[in-house]
């Protein structure tokens, strides 16, 4: 009896992305999950990028599936992602998140770790195994499985062809003022491409409202 088969993924479309990462949520309360999305949505964030804990406790998976409905239901796309790289080992964490977020956007089980047949086979499993389209970054992928992918992240500095199923991840801002101008003036020169922000605080305060890289990321 054969298992479930990896099917191919449309692409999607990351040109438009402004998603902002959100971490330790795993024991958020309503309350909690809705005052952030609701600061999210004041700034025209979209979507809101899930960090998986390295750790997950038996709040996770509930928390996650409550982030993913709260989300929606405020007009919000959710991601998954993950920071440790992809492994055939690291599959059943890979494939039980994509499960609990059903009604997500897609997931980013994390770096690819290189170009092999074994990432190839763990890529092919996963897609398999739980609804969400995959994302990566890292190794490029082999051409065997690229239909499987309906995106690709990759460094704020990388150069290329920019496609519409193609954004980058934004560093994290720096603390010293002397070096913030700088960066700001970087984040306003960066190419209309979607972008995936590491932090919420740095892009908009308590209210929603943008904050001067917020400003500068968003050309507001």
């Amino acid at each position: 009896m054969r298992g479930p088969q990896a099917r191919p993924s449309p692409p999607l479309p990351l040109k438009g992305w402004r998603a902002v990462t959100l971490e330790d949520w795993s024991d958020w309360t309503r309350d909690e999950w809705t005052g952030t999305l609701r600061r999210v949505r004041r700034a025209g964030l979209n979507p809101v990028a899930l960090a998986m804990p390295d750790v997950p406790t038996l709040n996770t998976g509930r928390a996650l599936g409550l982030g993913v409905r709260l989300a929606r239901r405020a007009g919000l796309d959710v991601v998954v992602t993950f920071g440790a790289p992809l492994t055939l080992e690291s599959l059943p964490s890979r494939v039980t998140a994509g499960l609990q977020a059903s009604g997500a956007l897609a997931l980013l089980p994390g770096p690819l770790p290189d170009s092999s047949l074994r990432t190839a086979q763990a890529i092919r499993v996963l897609r398999a195994a739980q609804p969400l389209p995959l994302v990566t970054e890292g190794a490029p992928v082999r051409t065997e499985v690229r239909a499987m992918i309906a995106g690709t992240v990759t460094d704020a500095s990388s150069v290329g062809t920019i496609t519409a199923s193609a954004a980058f991840r934004l560093p994290a801002a720096p603390r010293l003022p002397w070096k913030q101008a700088r960066f700001l003036e970087a984040a306003s020169a960066l190419p209309d491409r979607g972008w995936l922000s590491p932090s919420l605080d740095a892009l908009t305060d308590t209210g929603g409202g943008l904050t001067p890289l917020g400003r500068a990321l968003l050309r507001r």
